[in-house]
């Protein structure tokens, strides 16, 4: 039986891209307009419809469970400088244990 494991089957398990939630930001982004030769109704209102549909179903992801707390913005200067951030980014910066062996060979090729 396919309970929708890998691909999305109706009724089966909750997918992060449902074919609503796709149709819904072909709709916002204007593909779905554009593909149909029509006029579009307003982005913000398809973007609104779309935002709404996404925050509105269960969660799937991690990312799901996680809310943006409101309050003042971390001033720029509190924020460490590109090039201590990009360092955590390269391989030097990651932990041994992390890679696999043909991953830390492929990096430096990269």
């Amino acid at each position: 039986m396919d309970a929708g494991e890998f691909r999305f089957r109706r009724g089966g398990r909750p997918h992060f891209n449902s074919p609503d939630v796709v149709r819904a930001l072909h709709e916002a982004s204007g593909v779905a307009t554009r593909a149909a030769g029509g006029a579009s109704r307003d982005a913000a209102e398809a973007y609104a419809a779309f935002s709404e549909r996404v925050s509105r179903r269960d969660p799937i992801t991690v990312l799901d469970l996680l809310r943006i707390k409101p309050g003042a913005p971390i001033p720029v200067d509190h924020v460490e400088p590109e090039e201590y951030l990009l360092w955590r980014f390269m391989v030097p910066g990651m932990s041994e244990g992390a890679l696999s062996e043909p991953a830390h060979r492929t990096w430096p090729v990269a």
